[in-house]
């Protein structure tokens, strides 16, 4: 707990000193310093490089580094976000659905070329 919750004689486990169920309209990344109206920070999301044929042994994650539901709550925070085309399909994620979460699905380079943080 946070020295602040500690020294309060009144707050003894309850969930609003443990800041529990206070988060879910916050954004998600406070104080990051994006300032409103300047560029959006730009996020990009590459495909692991998965092989599921075998023709790279032992290389690549079936994983995504983001879902389209954390991509959609990211750019209602003012990022966009840049991703690799097929990065989600091994995850069994369509681009369509990061599309809808207001990405862009672009080829690798782009991703590479636009993002900001990878």
């Amino acid at each position: 707990l946070a020295p602040a919750v500690l020294s309060d004689p009144g707050c003894v486990g309850t969930r609003s000193c443990l800041g529990i169920g206070m988060a879910a309209n916050a954004p998600l990344l406070q104080n990051d310093g994006l300032a409103a109206g300047q560029a959006a920070t730009v996020l990009g999301v590459l495909s692991e490089g998965y092989s599921p044929e075998g023709k790279v042994e032992g290389a690549g994650d079936q994983r995504v580094s983001m879902v389209p539901e954390v991509a959609a709550q990211l750019a209602k925070d003012g990022y966009q976000i840049v991703v690799e085309k097929g990065a989600g399909i091994y995850a069994g994620i369509k681009d369509d659905a990061y599309e809808k979460a207001g990405c862009q699905v672009v080829a690798r380079a782009q991703v590479i070329q636009k993002g900001q943080v990878l």
